[in-house]
């Protein structure tokens, strides 16, 4: 019989175990799968062999787990190490002579079985911050394909921890003219508000509950849930499957998917009829849409109870009553309360000083879009009153009822007959009785299906069956969304919802046109903060076509880059210092304005040789740091630094070192 996968470790990993990170906390692109252990901010603490162990995997890298260590022990369990300083010597040696032989720093090793093995205790590596963050370890427990919540397969923490902090409970209108608190967009309660909301319509509850652990910041609790009705929907974070579920992240937790910018990362508890993800239980049958809250006009308040559990069995609890509006309720919805900014003496319509910002959601089942709009940089809809927005190809050309949240104009609108061409209205009434309209021309297509979608003839993206997780509708437009920006002249396409969740990538392509060069031309997609991130694409040279597979939608551009790297060097130490294993390198800081830093390309020359070079993108710095330092003396090096456009700087020069350390290796 097989050893319980929760049977304790031998031996912690750290001498000092101390929390900064948990187990499902939310990443970029997946849920943490581990424990963030606190080294002090240093580097160097020795990281122990928590069972008699054989190493199976060891890899390094300049992101993601950086240098990082897979151990099995004799019952199944897999310990991952990352962000590693530095290996056991044995092991440092056998990662460097593959290193040199090749002259690449980034490899992953899988040694021959039992080659390398360690005792329970016996040092594995060094803590370090390679890859990503300041100095920690990073610590999972692994079976199979699934990454085990580490603290209930074996590890365990100091017990000074507290109950689970239910933090907020977003309530999400999704039926046509439903409203919560009045508003057609997603209403937030937090702690210290009223417990009695006012709902009319259907929604569905975004929670965010944290965990009471001391130090674990913002990971989720081990289990969330709500009841309502006699029906339960819970999300327990136990395992995470590496092979399908870091892909559902967007599907199950709001970070922008819901309520845009004011995300905050909780649970979305709700169950589309059909396949389910593993880790959302409910009572609600399979072939049924769990987790839908219907208020009907004139039902008493009914209670929503939110649970919030930790591992240890500590739990916290809220209960929100939702009642139907009342006459009283049922008042006009809110009114652009900002005042018009005063218009000069010789001034007809007020200065756009600003622009619209469209902005879509796709609601449960495809059929429904949230629409929003909001003036960036201008008061245009100062004062705005009476506002509508409509799907125009929509029948009734009058539109839905919008409402304003404090920032924008939201409603719900059917997504009509698709594949449409068609475009999004607003129109409104201003202060002075003028009308005030804004537009957004864009096509509106059916997710779910399998199809070429061509926007326009210099844009086409396809989504592969199975490439959704429910039936959704996109929204494609070839007009930007904000301030022009002179470089989208080479090309542009943007689809949306931006966060909506991918159980596949999609492929997408961008036409060069014939009179622009391909010199510098890159595929790029823009990211939340505004940034554009070059995509790694492959050029048709037949229909000059740029074409990548991407699981993120949003905006997407051809651009063309015109500077090349810029690099700086660092005079490294003349002498090597004392330690368990060297630590001389040499750094030089390499930064590139627009495409960034191509790792595979981008080295150090030392003495006329290439050598295994370290890229670090979140310090924007090159290393090398070889297993002993060089010889007594004088040495020349070139920094060679390739970006993704395929522009090239090199920079020369020397350093010397007064004695070459011997470095006395121990376990």
């Amino acid at each position: 019989m097989a050893a319980p996968l929760d049977r304790p470790v031998e031996v912690a990993p750290l001498a000092s175990m101390r929390l900064t990170g948990g187990f499902g906390e939310l990443r970029s692109n997946h849920f943490h799968a581990g424990l963030d252990l606190s080294t002090g901010g240093r580097v160097g603490a020795p990281v122990r062999a928590p069972l008699a162990c054989t190493v199976e995997r060891v890899r390094a890298s300049g992101v993601g787990y950086g240098r990082s260590l897979y151990v099995r022990a004799a019952d199944g369990r897999l310990f991952v190490f990352g962000h590693l300083d530095a290996f056991a010597p044995a092991l440092a040696a056998y990662v460097d002579s593959v290193q040199r032989a090749v002259a690449q720093y980034e490899q992953d090793l899988w040694p021959p079985a039992g080659r390398f093995r360690f005792a329970s205790g016996e040092t594995l590596a060094w803590s370090g911050e390679s890859g990503a963050g300041a100095p920690h370890l990073h610590v999972e427990v692994r079976h199979g394909d699934f990454a085990l919540s580490p603290l209930r397969a074996g590890l365990s923490m100091p017990r000074d921890d507290g109950a689970p902090v239910i933090e907020s409970v977003v309530l999400e209108t999704i039926s046509l003219g439903a409203r919560v608190e009045r508003r057609a967009s997603p209403f937030t309660w937090r702690p210290g508000m009223s417990d009695t909301i006012v709902v009319r319509g259907a929604a569905r509850a975004i929670v965010r509950a944290r965990s009471g652990l001391a130090g674990a910041g913002d990971v989720p609790a081990w289990s969330t849930a709500i009841e309502w009705s006699g029906w339960t929907i819970e999300a327990r974070l136990d395992s995470i499957s590496w092979a399908g579920e870091m892909a559902q992240l967007d599907w199950l937790v709001d970070r922008g998917r819901v309520n845009g910018a004011a995300a905050n990362g909780g649970m979305i508890l709700w169950a589309a009829p059909g396949a389910r993800p593993r880790f959302l239980r409910t009572n609600v049958p399979e072939g049924v849409t769990g987790g839908t809250l219907v208020v009907s006009p004139g039902e008493a308040a009914r209670p929503l109870l939110v649970r919030a559990r930790d591992v240890n069995g500590r739990e916290s609890t809220r209960t929100l009553w939702l009642r139907a509006p009342r006459t009283a309720d049922e008042l006009a919805d809110a009114v652009d309360e900002r005042k018009p900014r005063p218009k000069s003496s010789d001034e007809d319509e007020p200065e756009d000083r600003g622009y619209p910002w469209w902005d879509v959601a796709s609601l449960p089942g495809g059929d429904l879009l949230r629409v929003r709009l909001k003036w960036v940089g201008g008061d245009e809809f100062a004062g705005l009153r009476d506002a509508r927005i409509a799907h125009v190809g929509w029948p009734d050309s009058t539109g839905e009822r919008a409402t304003w949240d404090g920032q924008a104009w939201s409603a719900i609108v059917p997504a009509g007959t698709l594949p449409n061409d068609d475009s999004f209205w607003m129109l409104g009434t201003r202060p002075d009785s003028s009308t005030c309209s804004s537009g957004f021309s864009c096509m509106t297509w059916r997710a779910g299906e399998d199809r070429l979608i061509l926007p326009n003839d210099d844009s086409k993206f396809s989504i592969p069956p199975g490439g959704v997780f429910e039936p959704s509708s996109i929204v494609t437009s070839y007009m930007p969304n904000r301030a022009t920006d002179r470089r989208w002249t080479l090309n542009y396409l943007r689809v949306e919802p931006r966060r909506l969740p991918l159980a596949k990538p999609i492929g997408i392509a961008l036409r060069l046109r014939a009179h622009h060069p391909r010199e510098g031309v890159g595929l790029y997609r823009r990211d939340s903060d505004g940034d554009w991130e070059f995509q790694r694409a492959s050029f048709d040279t037949a229909g000059r076509w740029y074409q990548a597979e991407t699981s993120t939608l949003g905006e997407f551009a051809l651009l063309r880059d015109v500077a090349p790297p810029v690099v700086r060097t660092a005079k490294p130490p003349r002498r090597a210092s004392a330690g368990a294993y060297s630590r001389w390198q040499l750094v030089a800081q390499v930064s590139d304005a627009l495409s960034g830093i191509d790792a595979r390309l981008t080295r150090f020359v030392v003495d006329g040789q290439p050598v295994p070079s370290e890229w670090d993108p979140e310090e924007r710095q090159l290393r090398w740091r070889p297993l002993l330092p060089p010889a007594k003396g004088r040495h020349s090096y070139e920094v060679v630094a390739t970006d993704r456009a395929g522009l090239v700087t090199r920079t020369r020069g020397t350093f010397v070192l007064d004695s070459a350390r011997e470095v006395n290796p121990s376990r």
